[in-house]
């Protein structure tokens, strides 16, 4: 105990006496202080507020003035702290310098919370780490908001897909574990910033573990965003306990910086002298949800006890649930790399390096003979619909190490990329000017942003080889609609089978697409195509991009009602072939 209260004290900024000069903590003062705040400016007020705390952790304070303090000051932290919310939230990395700047403001509140709460744990307890007679509730109160704020710095980090900020794993190890030594751990409080929920050190160390073990950085910002929220519900599922527990528990190392391990290779199973994290509980609850489920259905109410119903997205349970048991574990071996790839992203940048750096309007041209009009919001993603990033960036990556399903890659400048997951991603050995390239197509899974500016990221593979075309649908009147970008794959299995990746924008509920392919010197029918599918499967791909999946397409003639086919044979120039097909 002696060594644990000791290393909470050494977490601790040196203190003094409050001066004249020094932050006004009295009940008074600090309301009149807080009532002027200019929160209509949130930058300014942010500014105010987080030098405030930094001050008051400098400072010798009585601990229920500390705590009366601390406690008025959440308020209007949870306010600012929303409206930067909204500023920093992109999904699209590395975020711009300015945005930086907010996400580390937003961390420093966490970062001064959970600081001046720890100090308030320690006076209290000073000196030997005792809880005095009738300030068990004080301390409750403490080290409850100490472990919420260490644990919400540790998910502003993975939000902005960055690697934890040292010792703040340590500092919430110290803390759950000085709760459990002087028994408060299980012990709830009210949390008005949660509507007055009950909240107890357990409570908020477990759901830490739980967020870290689904892999944050393997999911978008709202993902994350949403799993924070259900890790808070779910918590209550899960178990801890010292030492030795039944298979499938995880070791979580209280004397690390560390958390449980993100992957499976990185979790060990529990020895005499670590922490148990066990979550067969909550796969049992997540089953019994699960079973009830219709087979059709896209979303779930998960019901858990104690709190409201929560409406997920089904996909989005799968995958956690796979990411927690360890099942998700990679089928292949990773063998070191060091090579160097050439490398686009995106959808739109794709889609330019394998049409042989044309754009869109030509390759068009390329294959039809005249023209397709094309409105400006139809040419660029909409995420990147700007002057700036309308171009395409070609940039050098570094493999860090592969497998026949992937890649671990890392860009040691970031300067002019954006990344998000999800994403595709196109691949090429570097070539000498005027040399074609072979691009390979990829799928973006995780991203991690280093201290020294480099970047790495997952991607798993998705086509060796692909091939750019055209996609056009049809409104309820047979009118075509303006055409898309899409991408051809041949499958990685070799077994014929294609499928066709378009933008997420693409219309799902298409009853018929016309597919406009370019000559191919492999294909049997090496001249332009163009072919229309009908009933077509469309599948959603994560943010980024939809798949519709094909069969080979049967020869067939056209019928005469058959108006869309009609409309796409209008304006098809000599020297392309028509073909229709079913999905049926």
């Amino acid at each position: 105990m002696s060594a644990l209260f000791q290393r909470l004290g050494r977490a601790l900024p040196e203190r003094h006496a409050p001066g004249k000069s020094s932050f006004a903590t009295e009940a008074k003062a600090l309301r009149d202080w807080i009532a002027h705040l200019p929160l209509a400016n949130p930058n300014a007020t942010a500014k105010l507020l987080v030098t405030a705390l930094h001050e008051m952790n400098q400072l010798q304070l009585d601990p229920a003035q500390r705590m009366a303090a601390m406690e008025a000051l959440r308020g209007p932290i949870a306010h600012v702290v929303a409206s930067l919310d909204r500023m920093v939230n992109a999904d699209v990395f590395p975020l711009p310098p300015a945005k930086q700047q907010l996400g580390q403001q937003i961390s420093e509140f966490d970062r001064e919370l959970a600081l001046g709460y720890t100090a308030l744990v320690h006076d209290v307890c000073a000196p030997v780490g005792a809880v005095p007679f009738l300030r068990g509730k004080l301390v409750t109160f403490a080290l409850v908001r100490a472990v919420q704020h260490c644990g919400a710095l540790l998910y502003r980090a993975y939000l902005l897909y960055q690697q934890p900020p040292d010792g703040v794993w340590q500092m919430l190890h110290d803390l759950f574990q000085f709760g459990v030594a002087v028994r408060l751990d299980e012990k709830r409080i009210e949390d008005p910033l949660r509507g007055d929920a009950q909240v107890s050190v357990r409570d908020s160390y477990t759901q830490s573990l739980l967020f870290a073990l689904s892999n944050p950085y393997r999911f978008t910002q709202r993902e994350n965003a949403e799993i924070y929220t259900l890790t808070r519900a779910l918590a209550g599922y899960c178990e801890l306990r010292p030492g030795r527990a039944p298979e499938g528990a995880i070791a979580v190392q209280v004397d690390k910086d560390a958390g449980p391990g993100y992957l499976p290779e990185e979790r060990e199973v529990p020895r005499h002298d670590v922490w148990a994290f066990q979550i067969s509980g909550l796969t049992r609850f997540l089953e019994r949800e699960l079973a009830t489920v219709p087979a059709d259905a896209e979303v779930v109410d998960l019901k858990p006890a104690g709190t409201a119903a929560l409406r997920v997205d089904l996909n989005l349970i799968e995958k956690l649930t796979q990411t927690w048991t360890g099942t998700a574990a990679r089928g292949q071996a990773r063998l070191p790399a060091g090579h160097r790839l050439d490398c686009v992203i995106g959808l739109h940048s794709a889609h330019y390096v394998l049409c042989d750096n044309m754009d869109f309007d030509a390759f068009l041209r390329s294959i039809r003979g005249v023209a397709i009009s094309l409105r400006e919001g139809d040419r660029v993603a909409a995420w990147t619909a700007s002057a700036e990033s309308a171009r395409i960036i070609r940039s050098d990556v570094r493999v860090l190490d592969q497998s026949l399903s992937g890649y671990r890659l890392q860009w040691e400048k970031t300067e002019g990329l954006r990344v998000k997951v999800g994403e595709l991603m196109a691949l090429a050995p570097p070539a000498e000017d005027g040399e074609s390239q072979d691009w390979m197509i990829c799928a973006i899974r995780w991203l991690r942003l280093l201290p020294a500016g480099a970047m790495e990221t997952g991607v798993s593979l998705l086509s060796r080889r692909a091939l750019p075309v055209g996609l056009r649908t049809f409104d309820a009147n047979h009118v075509p609609r303006a055409p898309m970008r899409g991408l051809l794959l041949e499958s990685l299995s070799g077994d014929g089978a294609r499928t066709i990746l378009a933008p997420h924008l693409f219309e799902r509920s298409a009853s018929e697409i016309e597919v406009m392919h370019p000559a191919d010197p492999f294909a049997a029918t090496p001249e332009p195509l163009v072919e229309v599918l009908q009933q077509p499967r469309v599948a959603e791909r994560g943010i980024a991009y939809v798949q519709i999946a094909i069969e080979e397409p049967c020869a067939e003639e056209p019928g005469d009602d058959d108006a869309a086919l009609a409309a796409a044979a209008n304006d098809v120039g000599d020297g392309v072939a028509m073909r229709t097909g079913s999905d049926n």
